[in-house]
């Protein structure tokens, strides 16, 4: 029994966030990320600058003991609230740009679309 597809409604595309709306939600994602990722960050290069052959769980036993977990933790969110809200909430808007820019449809975007959206939202984020 086949059945017919033509009359079957198209889904609507995903919507998407405006870019004022993008650039917000991204830096709280990152910041968001950010809590539980700093104390691993800050025990690697404590352990990496170490010249006394400090261990991963001695670092960690070390930095719980004595309440430097979240040391520079302010430094950390400062840079997602910078650098990944603009890392982030400017990649969909370039992409679109970039669809735009190649005659596409708003819907069609190639692997090439996505690489220039994400080089060049990470350029304009690094200044």
């Amino acid at each position: 029994m086949a059945t017919d597809t033509s009359s079957k409604p198209k889904p609507a595309a995903p919507a998407t966030l405006p870019a004022w709306q993008q650039i917000p939600m991204s830096a709280v994602a990152g910041s968001a990320a950010w809590v539980p990722t700093h104390p691993w960050e800050l025990c690697k290069n404590r352990v990496i600058l170490s010249t006394s052959g400090l261990t991963t769980v001695s670092a960690f036993r070390d930095m719980f003991a004595n309440g430097s977990a979240y040391n520079g933790f302010s430094a950390g969110i400062s840079r997602q609230v910078v650098y990944t809200a603009f890392r982030l909430g400017l990649y969909e808007p370039i992409r679109g740009i970039s669809t735009t820019m190649r005659g596409a449809e708003p819907g069609s975007v190639t692997p090439a679309d996505r690489i220039v959206a994400g080089a060049t939202a990470g350029v304009i984020a690094s200044f």
